[in-house]
């Protein structure tokens, strides 16, 4: 799960990635402080996703990190 969903964010596809955290919060009945902390991964792709054109600095060469994207996917565990 972790890995597709790193690949959508790489692909362009936060809006997907979003809809998965928030989902997988509810499947997997999370409360408290998790469902917190997946809220605000999900919560924070969405503020930032202008900023998440990994497709355009892939093509462009440009150097990425995914450190902190692929932390907000791991905390949506």
């Amino acid at each position: 799960w972790v890995t597709t969903q790193a690949r959508a964010l790489l692909e362009g596809h936060p809006t997907t990635v979003v809809a998965e955290i928030r989902d997988r919060a509810v499947r997997y009945r999370c409360t408290g402080t998790a469902k917190d902390k997946i809220l605000a991964a999900a919560t924070y792709l969405e503020t930032h996703h202008d900023y998440l054109d990994y497709p355009t600095a892939l093509a462009r060469g440009w150097p990425i990190t995914t450190g902190v994207s692929c932390s907000l996917v791991y905390s949506a565990l």
